[in-house]
Formats: C-alpha cells, sequence, structure tokens
C-alpha cells in the first residue's frame, strides 16, 4: 500500500511512472489516460506553484534571482558542486509542496483502480515508498539526445548531457523499478507495451 492511499478507505493502485530525459514520460502518461486511467504530472504540479505560490517565487528569487524555469535550471543542472547544492536546496523547497497537491489528487479520484503520476525524479527524490509500483521507460542515450534536440532546438548539446547526467543512470533505476518499458522505437509499439501493462494490473487487481 503507497504512503498516498494508505489514509483512504478505498484504495486505488497508484503507479509511480518515471524515465530520464527524454525517454517518453508524457507519451506513456498519455496512453494512461487515453484508457481511462487518471494521471497528474509532477512537473506540471511545479509549474502550477512556480505561477502561484508567493512564498515558493519570494524564496526562488531569494536564491535563484528569477521566476524563469530555464535560468534556474541553468543553475541546478550539471556536475559541479554548486550546481548539486541548489538543485538539493530546490528540491527540498518544492517536494513537500508537490506532495500535498497529490494527495488531494489522489483523494479527488479515490473512486478509480489505477492511478499514474508521472515523477521524472522519482529516485533522486527517495519516493519510492510513495508507490505501489513503480514503471520505468527505458531508452537508448542516442535516443535520449535525438529526442531533445528535436524538443529543444536552443539547447547545445553541452547542456542536453549536463541535464542526462544530473540523472541517476537508467541501469541503477532499472534495478529499483518493478516494471521497465524501453521505448526506442515507434509509438505504436510502445502504446501497445502501456495497454499490455494496463491489462496485467487490472488482471492483478482483480485477484
Amino acid at each position: 500500500m503507497s504512503f498516498l492511499t494508505s489514509d483512504l478507505a478505498k484504495k486505488p493502485h497508484l503507479i509511480g511512472l518515471t524515465g530520464n530525459i527524454g525517454s517518453g514520460k508524457s507519451t506513456a502518461a498519455r496512453f494512461f489516460e487515453e484508457e481511462g486511467i487518471p494521471s497528474i504530472s509532477s512537473d506540471a504540479i511545479v509549474h502550477k506553484l512556480y505561477n502561484s505560490d508567493k512564498d515558493l517565487q519570494e524564496f526562488l528569487i531569494k536564491e535563484y534571482g528569477s521566476l524563469d524555469r530555464k535560468i534556474i535550471a541553468g543553475q541546478i543542472f550539471g556536475e559541479k558542486n554548486e550546481q548539486k547544492a541548489k538543485r538539493k536546496l530546490l528540491e527540498d523547497k518544492v517536494h513537500p509542496l508537490v506532495e500535498e497537491k497529490l494527495k488531494e489528487w489522489v483523494k479527488e479520484n479515490a473512486n478509480s483502480p489505477i492511478l499514474v503520476n508521472d515523477v521524472p525524479l522519482l529516485f533522486e527524490a527517495h519516493l519510492e515508498k510513495r508507490f505501489d509500483s513503480i514503471v520505468f521507460i527505458q531508452v537508448d542515450k542516442s535516443v535520449q539526445i535525438e529526442r531533445l534536440k528535436k524538443r529543444n532546438p536552443e539547447m547545445g548539446e553541452e547542456e542536453i548531457l549536463n541535464r542526462i547526467n544530473s540523472q541517476m543512470s537508467q541501469e541503477e533505476k532499472i534495478s529499483k523499478s518493478d516494471i521497465v518499458i524501453s521505448n526506442n522505437s515507434s509509438l505504436r509499439e510502445f502504446r501497445a507495451k502501456i495497454l499490455n501493462v494496463i491489462q496485467n494490473l487490472v488482471n492483478q487487481n482483480k485477484k
């Protein structure tokens, strides 16, 4: 039983959907939604908090000098000690706020047997105990780089590699996950893999 659902009378099966940058987490979440399974993105929650939480905005101005996520990203992504320290400072501030929003969302969707939370930094933030199952989307590094170039043409290769290298290795995350789905080929194949996961979860919940 996950931490977030432990206080509910009816307990949805809460999936932590994760994967390193460029893996296709958002696409996977969309495929879950198309099958009637509610999903929520922790990144989307953070984006809303940046725009609405006055206390957080004051913190960002004080510590990072800006509310612009790209400017903040430049200060926290990378392997320098200062960048790592600033990244941890931000995570320590934001994660409790996100968790409260997630608890509200889970309660609002308590009638759904399965819920999906897209969490990019699930393992980095040590959030494993929050979920009943963890689904990891695996992607080859070369595919990651190409996707990021297409998605963010303004980003240079050094910045892209900084983003990739700031995250825990895929190998370590795979060892900590319950389900691993590769996403290195077509969308059709990727969708079929998601549907197979959904069917297996539905069958498990019937037992």
